[in-house]
């Protein structure tokens, strides 16, 4: 689904789903402050999971906004932070392969030196910061914290498309 989105962005129409992923961030993140909803929707993704990883590698081809989706999915599937942490490094390589790959293929890839050091960047962060708070979080924090970021993350990708800044 990732290729699929992908080639449509490419030749077709390019698409701006920041609403539609804001919409579902924050009905997700509302949805996690009630056990009963939780619960629910925990049942509805462990169900219709293929689903719902194929709608978001579709929407990661179309607007590379497949890490919000996959986030609910990951967190209506695990209740384990490290379960969590792993499958979304796992699908976000995956989506990520894909569309390096699809991008050479169709000639789109622009290569740039300093997109090099943003990946670095990235491990020296998790590396120094990210994995001690990771390791300090319980259960419940990490829970909390992530149903705190999708919340902020709806509202910014809603404002944003919004007032399309």
């Amino acid at each position: 689904m990732v290729v699929i989105g992908l080639l449509v962005v490419i030749y077709f129409i390019e698409f701006n789903l920041m609403f539609f992923v804001g919409i579902i961030l924050f009905f997700t993140s509302i949805t996690r402050l009630s056990t009963s909803l939780t619960s629910y929707f925990n049942i509805f993704l462990s169900n219709n999971f293929k689903f719902g990883l194929m709608i978001t590698g579709f929407i990661h081809g179309l607007s590379n906004l497949g890490g919000a989706p996959l986030l609910a999915i990951t967190n209506g599937l695990y209740d384990n932070k490290k379960e969590i942490q792993v499958n979304i490094a796992y699908a976000y390589f995956t989506m990520a392969i894909i569309q390096l790959v699809i991008l050479y293929i169709t000639h789109m890839f622009i290569f740039e030196v300093h997109i090099i050091f943003f990946p670095l960047i990235s491990i020296l962060i998790f590396w120094f910061f990210g994995n001690r708070i990771f390791l300090w979080a319980t259960e419940s924090f990490y829970y909390n914290a992530l149903t705190f970021f999708m919340f902020c993350y709806a509202l910014l990708l809603i404002f944003k498309s919004v007032y399309y800044i």
